[in-house]
Formats: structure tokens, C-alpha cells, sequence
């Protein structure tokens, strides 16, 4: 067959209504076309060929079913579903040129491989939900309508581009099968983002890159989930070849790429890991660098040391954008940070390692892991000696509105000379009022670094506001007045 249009008009009484059972053929050109404006409504028309077709179309009017038996069908070139149904009925397909659809695909266990010669698109009006989807096409598959799949996603040649639409694994699915690279792998690096659905705790890879100049493989690995109540949950990822816009100035030493997260549906008591990955070339400058996760600032927050082209983010609890970047000066460096009950207060306390770049802090408070609600002092808590090598340790006595049998979480955020706020935590301590009577100031409630509440009023000699001590000594006892 080289051109023409074969029209199947309505289903027969054989087992199939197609039947191609050859093994000797010519097909160059055409179409086998289910359905036209003189098929009756509801007719199931049944397709067994061992012989490929050029083109496949399944006609809208009076939504007719295009349903394969006994053996899979290879088609040369496009997939038009006008309308009506295409039932691959569990049975494999070879596409070889576009996918359209604009009616309803039935997947079953069948298997949808695009292995084609040149581009190759998934598209039309209606989103396309593949079983088991494979990519064997040196030229590529794009997306042109977001698309989901159930089981599995093989990539064995080619990039899967997705462009301004997401592409979804199902909670179900399988791990992504391929061995990555630059070549073999999944573009997000536009609007669209490889999502993985989740209906419990678990774990996925996201083999994502970019293709924005030369394709350049830079995923999320080792990605694992845990929380509560799941409900139609999906993470995703996208990734942007390009230094992050709310890069700090100062910091002379970045990498050219971060990373997108997001979250659908809900997840309660959210925490996850994860690990990005980027390309040597991405860096610029010489110094040691650390993750770093932006939510929308003012702190961008600390994640782990950057080792070769990759860090970690452990202990996450909400989605923004993920790069590296190192300051162009070392600002301080925790040893401890730790909060405990203290009679009527919360004692928050944290010790430095060294502080060469650091000119102060603040000190946030909320009632949830996800984010604080208020900060704790009016001015930035000033360090003990900007520049030094040596360490210090802090301590804050936060009465601040303290609420019985609560619990409270802390973030500490240093702020260094070239303006860098980097936020530490959280860190959690549970409040219950006291039944013992003490000794306090009357009519004044925490109000924070510019006051401290008076245990005793001797003890009021021993501190005007913060106390912090040179690493390695005891610290005295600190307290913020109340307002």
C-alpha cells in the first residue's frame, strides 16, 4: 500500500474486522481509517494485522472503537485519534511518526514504543495516560500535551522533551529504566516537569537535563518522601540552566543551574531527601560550595556540602528552587543549636565553630516545621567579634507569648558582610507552663532582643541583652526582657 485510505465502516460477525495476516508487504504511503459518517453509533471494530499500516485514523463520528486482537500493530507513520476510541486491548504498538489525540486511548498492559526516524510528537486535545511507554528514537519525542504513564518509562534512545507540559509517573510506576546522559534522558527545562505520584511513603530518581544550548544531563536522585494522609500527591521537578536570579551578589563561587520542585495534592508532616546533580562546567569560581534552597527569602537556607557535581538536601519540608553557591567570605559556622524549656521561657542556645565573615544574626519562631511565624528579635543580634577565627556561644531566652503544652521550632539565620543570609534549622523543644511560682518583672511579655525577662532581679547584672562567651567556656546565664 502506498496511498489511499482504507475506510472500515462498521464491525462484522468474524472474529476480527481487519485481518492482515501476510507476511509479504509493501507499505510506503495511506491511511487505514475506523469509522466515517456512515458508521453507526457504538460500533466496535476489531484489528488483527502482523502487517504494518502507514497511517492510523479513528474517524469522531458516533464514536467508534478501534480495537486490536490477537496480535500488536506497528504504524509507520501517525496515530490520529479524531475521536471514538483507540483499545490497544494489553497488545504492544510501534508508532513511527505523531500522536494525536483527541478522543480516549485504553492502554490495557500494552506497550506504546515511539521509534521513529525523525521528531516525533505526543499531542492533540486530550491528555494521553500510557501503560508501559517506550523511547527509541535517536531524533527525539516531544511533548505537545501533558502525559502520564501507569507502569513504566524506558528510555532507550533518544530525549524525551517536555516542554511547557508535565509529564506524570503514576503511583504505581516503576523506576525509569535507561542508562542516562546527556543523550538519554528527559528535558524539563521549560515549563514542564517530570512528576512522580505518591500514595505513601516512597522513593524515586528523576533523570531530568536541560537542552537549552548543548543537552546536558543534571538529575534528581535518590528523592525520598515520607509524611501523612496522602492525598493526590505529586512531586515534581523541572530544572533551569541558568544562575539563579536571587543569587546573592556577593557570592562569587555558584554553579550556572538550579533546580524547580513543587508539590500537588497534599502531604501531611512533609519531610524528604533528595540530591541534585549538575555538570562540571556549571561552576564558576574556586571555593568550597554548600546547597542552597530559596523560598522566597529573606534567608536562603543551608543544605549539604557540595561534593564533585552533586549535594544533598535532607530533612526537607517544603518545595521551592535548589542551586549552590558559595559566599565570597566565610560567614559563621554552627557547632550546636539546641532549644530547651527554661522555667517560664525557652532557653535557645547556639555555638559557633568561627564567625570570619559573619556581622550577626536572627532569631525566628513558629508553631510548625514548615515555616516560622514571627522573629524573635528587632535588630539583628550582633556577633561577637566579625572576622574572628574563634568561636562563640549565644544563648536566648525566648517568653515571648509562650503558649502551654506547645511545641515551638527555632531557626537561627547568620547574616554575613556581603549581605548573604543563610537560615539553620529548624529545631524543636516542647513548652509546658511550670506550676512552681516565680519571680517576674510584672506587666511585661517577651518582646525580644531589645529586652530580656527578669528571673531574678540579681541576675538582671548580668547581661543588658545577649550574652555570648568565646567557644569553650561556660556560658552565663542570658535572658531577654519582656515588653
Amino acid at each position: 500500500m502506498n496511498g489511499g485510505t482504507i475506510v472500515v465502516r462498521r464491525a462484522s460477525s468474524n472474529a476480527a474486522d481487519v485481518i492482515v495476516l501476510s507476511t509479504t508487504y509493501e507499505v510506503t504511503g495511506g491511511a487505514l481509517q475506523i469509522g466515517d459518517a456512515s458508521t453507526p453509533a457504538g460500533q466496535t471494530i476489531r484489528v488483527n494485522s502482523i502487517a504494518p499500516v502507514y497511517n492510523l485514523i479513528v474517524n469522531a463520528t458516533n464514536s467508534p472503537t478501534a480495537q486490536l486482537v490477537t496480535n500488536g500493530l506497528t504504524v509507520k507513520n501517525d496515530v490520529t485519534i479524531s475521536g471514538g476510541t483507540l483499545n490497544a486491548n494489553g497488545l504492544n504498538m510501534n508508532v513511527g511518526g505523531n500522536w494525536t489525540n483527541s478522543g480516549s486511548f485504553t492502554a490495557g498492559a500494552g506497550t506504546v514504543t515511539f521509534n521513529g526516524a525523525a521528531a516525533q510528537a505526543i499531542g492533540g486535545s486530550v491528555d494521553t495516560t500510557f501503560a508501559y511507554l517506550t523511547i527509541n528514537n535517536a531524533a527525539g519525542v516531544s511533548l505537545n500535551r501533558p502525559a502520564a504513564v501507569n507502569n513504566q518509562l524506558t528510555l532507550t534512545s533518544g530525549l524525551l522533551t517536555l516542554g511547557g507540559y508535565n509529564l506524570t509517573m503514576g503511583a504505581s510506576a516503576s523506576a525509569i529504566s535507561g542508562t542516562f546522559g546527556d543523550t538519554r534522558m528527559i528535558v524539563a527545562d521549560g515549563a514542564g516537569a517530570l512528576c512522580k505520584q505518591f500514595a505513601a511513603n516512597g522513593s524515586y530518581d528523576y533523570p531530568i537535563g536541560d537542552a537549552t544550548g548543548a543537552s546536558e544531563y543534571s538529575p534528581v536522585t535518590s528523592f525520598s518522601v515520607s509524611g501523612a494522609n496522602f492525598s493526590s500527591a505529586a512531586v515534581c521537578f523541572r530544572v533551569t540552566d541558568a544562575v539563579h536570579p536571587d543569587k546573592p551578589a556577593g557570592a562569587t563561587t555558584y554553579i550556572t543551574r538550579y533546580w524547580t520542585g513543587a508539590q500537588n495534592g497534599t502531604i501531611d508532616s512533609l519531610s524528604y531527601d533528595a540530591t541534585f546533580g549538575f555538570k562540571a562546567g556549571d561552576v564558576v569560581g574556586a571555593e568550597a560550595m554548600n546547597g542552597k534552597k530559596w523560598d522566597g527569602g529573606p534567608a536562603w537556607i543551608e543544605l549539604g556540602t557540595v561534593s564533585g557535581t552533586s549535594f544533598p538536601a535532607s530533612g526537607q519540608t517544603g518545595f521551592s528552587t535548589f542551586t549552590a553557591f558559595k559566599s565570597g567570605v566565610l560567614s559563621a559556622a554552627l557547632a550546636d543549636f539546641s532549644a530547651i524549656q527554661s522555667g517560664e521561657a525557652m532557653r535557645v542556645s547556639w555555638e559557633t565553630v568561627s564567625e570570619l565573615g559573619n556581622v550577626g544574626f536572627n532569631l525566628w519562631r513558629g508553631t510548625s516545621p514548615a515555616a516560622p511565624d514571627v522573629q524573635l528579635n528587632s535588630s539583628l543580634i550582633p556577633s561577637q567579634a566579625p572576622g574572628s577565627s574563634q568561636g562563640f556561644i549565644y544563648e536566648w531566652l525566648d517568653a515571648a507569648n509562650l503558649v502551654n503544652n506547645t511545641t515551638y521550632f527555632y531557626w537561627l539565620e547568620d547574616v554575613d558582610i556581603a549581605g548573604v543570609v543563610t537560615r539553620h534549622g529548624p529545631i524543636s523543644a516542647a513548652f509546658a507552663a511550670p506550676t512552681a511560682v516565680r519571680l517576674t518583672e510584672a506587666g511585661r511579655a517577651g518582646r525580644g532582643f531589645d529586652g530580656m525577662t527578669v528571673l531574678l532581679a540579681g541576675l538582671a547584672l548580668l547581661a543588658a541583652s545577649l550574652t555570648a562567651l568565646r567557644r569553650g567556656r561556660r556560658p552565663a546565664l542570658s535572658h531577654d526582657r519582656a515588653s
